[in-house]
C-alpha cells in the first residue's frame, strides 16, 4: 500500500509587531530620531549626576552586625577600626611618633608598645604623682556613711559606669583585648545578645525602686569595701621603673616582632575611610607624618585610582577594538560607524537611566561596563548584516525576523545577568542591574535608531 503524507506547513517565525514597529520608524525616521535625540538629551542630563559609591560597606548585605559595630563605634565614639601602621626601632621613636599623631586632626586613637611601657625619661616624670597617690591612699580620712541625700547622685555615677565599660568594651575589642571584652559583657551584657542584661543597669533598678534598703547595705560594703580597694591602689601605684621584662607576652607579641627590634605603631581614623574625600586628606596627613605608613585605608585608596584608571583604560580598548572588528568586518568605516551608534547611544541611555532610578556606579558594578560594550554590539552587527542581504528598505522583514532573535537573546541575557539582583550581597545587586540596563537600552537604540538612520539615507539617495 502506498501512504500518502500531507505536507508539512512550516510555521511562520516572525514577530510581526516588531517588523511592524520597524517599519513605521523607517518610514518616519525624523519623527522618531526627534524622540531619540529628546531621550538622549534627557538621558545625557541624568548621566552627567549620577555618583559614584566608593563606601565598600555598602556593597555588603543590610544589617550584619559587623557593618552595624562599625558604625555604631564611628558614630558614638569617632574611632573607624580601619588602621594605619608603622614601625620604629625604640620604644622613644614609638612615643613621639604616638605623641606626633595624636595631634592630628583626623587620628581618633594611637596604640603602640610606649602606651604600656613609656620611655625612661616619661615614667621619671611621671613619678611624682605616682608618690602622692600611694600618700593620698596611707592618709586616707574615715569611711563615712552615704546619706539618703546622696542616692541620686550614686545613680548618676552608676549610669555613667555602664557607659563607661561599655566604651571600654569596644575599645578592647578593637585592640583585641578578648578578655578584657569578655569581662566587660559579662558586666553591661552583648549587645548582639536580645536576651543578655546590663548587671550594671539591673543594680541601678534594684537601689532606685529601694532606696533605704539599699543605703543600709551599702554602707555595709563601704566598710568592708574600701579598705581593700585602697590597698589595691597603693600596690597599683608601685614607683618602680617599667621594663620590657615586667611587659605581658601578648602585649609584646602584638608590638614587637620576633627580635624586639622593630616596633609597631597603630592609627586609628576619626572616620569611616570609605568616605573618599576624608580618605585622600587622612593619607596626605599620615604621609606627612610618615612617608612609609601603610595598611588597608591606603591601600583601598591606591585601588580605587587603579580602577579609575583600568576602568576607562579597559572602556576604551574594548570600543577600539570593537569598531576595528567592525570596519574588518563590514569592509566600510560608513557601515561600521552607523552599527556603533545605537552602542554608544544606548550606553548614554543606561547611565542616565541609573541615576533616574536613583541607582549609582561603584567599584562592583563599574566593572560590567566592558561586558555591557561587547554584549551590546551584538544587536547592531546582526540586524546590519541582516539588513545588507535584504536591502535597506527592507525594515519589516529585517525587525521581524533579525529583530525577533536579537530580542529574544536580550532578553534571555538581561534574565540571566537579572538573577543577580536577588542576592543579599548589594555589590552583586548593582552588577546585575546594570548589566539589565545596558543590555535592555542597547536593544532598545538598535532597533530604534538603525531603521531611522537608513530611511534618513533612502531619503538622501531619492533626492
Amino acid at each position: 500500500k502506498r501512504f500518502h503524507k500531507k505536507a508539512s506547513i512550516p510555521k511562520h517565525i516572525e514577530f510581526k509587531t516588531l517588523g511592524a514597529f520597524g517599519e513605521k520608524v523607517y518610514q518616519n525616521p525624523i519623527l522618531f530620531l526627534f524622540i531619540g535625540f529628546l531621550l538622549l538629551i534627557f538621558f545625557v542630563y541624568q548621566a552627567l549626576n549620577v555618583g559614584f559609591d566608593y563606601n565598600y560597606l555598602n556593597m555588603e548585605p543590610k544589617g550584619i552586625p559587623s557593618v552595624v559595630l562599625q558604625d555604631t563605634l564611628i558614630n558614638a565614639f569617632q574611632l573607624s577600626p580601619d588602621n594605619v601602621m608603622l614601625t620604629v626601632s625604640s620604644i622613644e621613636e614609638a612615643d613621639a611618633m604616638v605623641e606626633k599623631a595624636k595631634g592630628i586632626s583626623s587620628v581618633s586613637i594611637v596604640q603602640s608598645l610606649s602606651n604600656y611601657l613609656p620611655p625612661t625619661t616619661k615614667q621619671a616624670k611621671r613619678r611624682p604623682y605616682i608618690e602622692q597617690i600611694r600618700e593620698y591612699t596611707e592618709e586616707a580620712d574615715e569611711i563615712k556613711s552615704i546619706e539618703i541625700e546622696q542616692i541620686a547622685e550614686l545613680l548618676e555615677q552608676i549610669e555613667r559606669l555602664d557607659m563607661n565599660i561599655y566604651e571600654m568594651s569596644q575599645l578592647a575589642f578593637l585592640g583585641g583585648q578578648d578578655r578584657v571584652d569578655k569581662k566587660c559583657k559579662e558586666l553591661i551584657g552583648d549587645p548582639e545578645d536580645e536576651n543578655s542584661q546590663s548587671e550594671i543597669i539591673l543594680l541601678f533598678e534594684k537601689i532606685e525602686e529601694n532606696q533605704k534598703s539599699a543605703l543600709e547595705g551599702l554602707n555595709n560594703f563601704q566598710k568592708l569595701y574600701i579598705p581593700l580597694l585602697e590597698k589595691q591602689v597603693y600596690n597599683m601605684a608601685n614607683t618602680e621603673e617599667i621594663t620590657l621584662e615586667k611587659v605581658p607576652e601578648k602585649i609584646k607579641n602584638r608590638f614587637l616582632n620576633e627580635n624586639n627590634e622593630e616596633i609597631l605603631v597603630l592609627i586609628f581614623p576619626k572616620e569611616q575611610i570609605w568616605n573618599l574625600e576624608f580618605l585622600r586628606h587622612f593619607k596626605n596627613q599620615m604621609e606627612l607624618l610618615n612617608p612609609k605608613i601603610t595598611g588597608t585605608p591606603l591601600m583601598f585608596l591606591r585601588l580605587i585610582d587603579y580602577l579609575g584608571r583600568d576602568g576607562r583604560v579597559a572602556t576604551m580598548l574594548t570600543l577600539i577594538v570593537v569598531f576595528i572588528l567592525l570596519w574588518i568586518d563590514f569592509g566600510s568605516l560608513k557601515y561600521s560607524l552607523i552599527a556603533m551608534i545605537p552602542l554608544v547611544i544606548g550606553g548614554v541611555w543606561m547611565v542616565g537611566l541609573l541615576h533616574t532610578l536613583g541607582l549609582t556606579f561603584n567599584i562592583v558594578n563599574v566593572m560590567g561596563i566592558p561586558m555591557i560594550v561587547g554584549i551590546g554590539i551584538d544587536d547592531g552587527v546582526h540586524l546590519f548584516h541582516r539588513y545588507k542581504v535584504e536591502g535597506f528598505d527592507k525594515s519589516r522583514k529585517v525587525l521581524a525576523s533579525t529583530g525577533k532573535a536579537i530580542l529574544l537573546t536580550s532578553l534571555t541575557t538581561m534574565i540571566g545577568f537579572g538573577s543577580l539582583m536577588i542576592a543579599k550581597y548589594r555589590g552583586f545587586f548593582s552588577l546585575g542591574a546594570l548589566l539589565v540596563l545596558g543590555v535592555g537600552m542597547c536593544f532598545i537604540t538598535t532597533v530604534l535608531f538603525l531603521p531611522a538612520l537608513l530611511g534618513i539615507g533612502k531619503r538622501k539617495e531619492k533626492s
